[in-house]
């Protein structure tokens, strides 16, 4: 049983209510923060110290847009900062030697200064959404449906285009010869719009009723043949894993990382999520639970195992004749805020899931207010 338990740590700036606050991540040495204007790295366990801080100017937020989306690499004490212009910020950190508190007699005389400090700045050429990585490499999803990987030295090495309209993906026997006439629209579509820079005009929207499967793995038809932008993505190290939203709604598991290089190997492996059953709004992979946490907008956070069984090959077809699952995995457990008196009115959908480092907690941030903390019990 999951229940819901937690007191909120106050970490104060000196922004104020009116600056909006896009990312935070802790890990056992820091916390990491990042706002619209600037970026801040806070002592972690009790001291709650404000170590160092980098706020950008006015020209700079002026000409290359306000930070949108942010991803914290705790081997590397990197941080890579995404702005609204598609400008990469990868800043690193420098331990000083001198201690916060030297002399002091309490448990702070151990924390050391940091420097937070700007490496790099790199202009994407392709529209960057999202951001993921590990120590290797930083992930960046596109408006385009495709994953770029950047070493943090911020040298594109690869890019990948993990869903595309033109992956071979057989209609179910049933679906009308009109059907397949507009899949291979998309399929032509797809090979003009590689010609051009895709953008958010370019987008297509999805037709909710009708669907396509390959095997038991279900895509949601798209009308004009674009691959819907990626909304979330993130990359588990540990089991070389992506999950991937995108802004129709729909998640995937992606899986077949190699050692060889940056998205080695890297493919679709089922879909978790697909409308109009659920519609996810990020996603995050747990490692130690073996499990994938999919936030959705109607506020509950759908938990799929990482590894899909085999018998769900197997099962009976379904609808569309796609392993008797027509909208997606079926969650073996769907964690709600209803039943503690909590409607959708009052926290909104789900903006952002994490979990704890040792897999025993789940933190949900919702859209309109509240954060939810999940224990299994």
């Amino acid at each position: 049983m999951f229940i819901a338990y937690g007191f909120p740590k106050v970490y104060r700036s000196d922004f104020g209510s009116q600056e909006e606050w896009i990312y935070v991540c802790q890990d056992l040495d820091y916390v990491v923060a990042v706002s619209a204007s600037a970026a801040q790295v806070w002592s972690s366990g009790l001291h709650r110290v404000r170590l160092s801080e980098v706020t950008r100017s006015e020209s700079d937020i002026a000409e290359n847009g306000p930070n949108s989306c942010a991803f914290w690499c705790s081997n590397k004490s990197m941080l890579a900062v995404l702005t609204s212009s598609h400008v990469l910020h990868i800043y690193a950190t420098y331990m000083l030697e001198e201690t916060l508190l030297p002399g002091s007699a309490t448990l702070a005389q151990d924390v050391n200064q940091v420097d937070l400090y700007l490496r790099n700045a790199v202009q994407l050429d392709s529209r960057a959404v999202a951001l993921s990585g590990d120590n290797r490499v930083i992930l960046v999803g596109c408006e385009d449906g495709s994953v770029a990987a950047l070493a943090w030295s911020g040298k594109v090495r690869n890019v990948a285009s993990l869903i595309s309209p033109e992956v071979p993906s057989p209609y179910a026997s049933r679906m009308s010869s009109r059907s397949s006439g507009l899949g291979q629209g998309l399929r032509e579509s797809a090979s003009r719009d590689r010609e051009r820079l895709p953008g958010v005009d370019s987008v297509a929207s999805v037709h909710s009723d009708t669907q396509q499967c390959s095997g038991s793995m279900i895509k949601p038809f798209m009308d004009a043949g674009a691959t819907p932008p990626v909304a979330d993505i993130h990359y588990c190290e540990r089991s070389r894993a992506l999950a991937l939203v995108l802004a129709d709604g729909s998640a995937a598991l992606c899986s077949g990382i190699g050692d060889a290089g940056p998205l080695d190997g890297l493919s679709l492996s089922h879909w978790l999520v697909a409308p109009p059953e659920r519609h996810a709004t990020c996603a995050r992979i747990g490692w130690v639970p073996q499990l994938v946490a999919v936030g959705c907008s109607d506020g509950d956070v759908a938990l799929f195992r990482l590894h899909r069984l085999h018998s769900a090959a197997s099962a009976p077809a379904g609808p569309l004749g796609c392993g008797g699952v027509a909208s997606g995995q079926q969650p073996v457990r769907v964690l709600s805020l209803e039943p503690w008196g909590h409607r959708l009115e009052q926290t909104g959908g789900v903006a952002a899931v994490e979990w704890a480092p040792d897999g025993r907690a789940l933190a949900v941030g919702h859209a309109r207010r509240g954060i939810t903390v999940w224990s299994p019990s």
